[in-house]
C-alpha cells in the first residue's frame, strides 16, 4: 500500500491518505431536508455522490426504531429492508467545499473505513485508482455528509447491504 501525506489548502490539518477511519454512525436519522430548500442549515445528511463526483444528492436516511415508526406512520409494510430506508429529497445538490475530508469504505463489510481527499475519490470514481489498499475498489456506497455553511465539509462512507 502507498501512502502519501496531503495537506488541505488553507487548511492546518494533514491527513494520511489511506489510513483508518472510523465508520460514520447514526443513531436513529439523518437531519431532515426541506423539499425545494434553496439553502441548508448545517447539518449531517444521508448523500449520494453524483456521476460527476462534485457534489451529493441529499436524502433522509432512518434506522431502526425511528424508521419502523416512520414507515409503519407511511403503512409501508416492508420499508426497512436492513433495518433502514431512505426517503429521497427534491432538494439541489450539495458541493464540496475547498478543505473537505472523505473517508471510503471497504466493499467486503462494514467497520472498515479509510481517509483520502477529494481528487482521490474523484480518480476512484473514474476508475482511475491505483495507490488504493489491497481489494479495495470503488463501490458507490452512500455518504453521511456533514454540511457546514452550505458546503460539504466531510463526506464518510456508509455501507450497507
Amino acid at each position: 500500500m502507498i501512502v502519501s501525506l496531503m495537506s488541505a489548502c488553507g487548511g492546518t490539518s494533514t491527513t494520511v491518505l489511506w489510513s483508518p477511519a472510523q465508520p460514520p454512525v447514526v443513531e436513529s436519522a439523518t437531519d431532515p431536508v426541506e423539499p425545494g430548500a434553496r439553502s441548508l442549515p448545517d447539518g449531517r445528511y444521508w448523500g449520494t455522490l453524483t456521476p460527476s463526483g462534485n457534489a451529493f444528492d441529499l436524502g433522509i436516511a432512518r434506522f431502526g426504531a425511528t424508521c419502523e415508526e416512520w414507515a409503519a406512520t407511511r403503512g409501508m409494510e416492508n420499508g426497512c429492508a436492513n433495518d433502514y430506508a431512505v426517503e429521497e429529497i427534491d432538494a439541489p445538490p450539495v458541493a464540496f467545499g475547498d478543505d473537505a475530508r472523505v473517508s471510503v469504505a471497504a466493499l467486503s463489510g462494514p467497520g472498515t473505513n479509510w481517509w483520502i481527499d477529494v481528487a482521490t475519490l474523484r480518480a476512484a470514481v473514474a476508475g482511475d485508482i491505483t495507490d488504493a489498499p489491497e481489494g479495495w475498489s470503488w463501490t458507490p456506497f452512500p455518504f453521511v455528509v456533514t454540511v457546514e455553511n452550505g458546503s460539504v465539509t466531510m463526506a464518510e462512507q456508509h455501507w450497507v447491504p
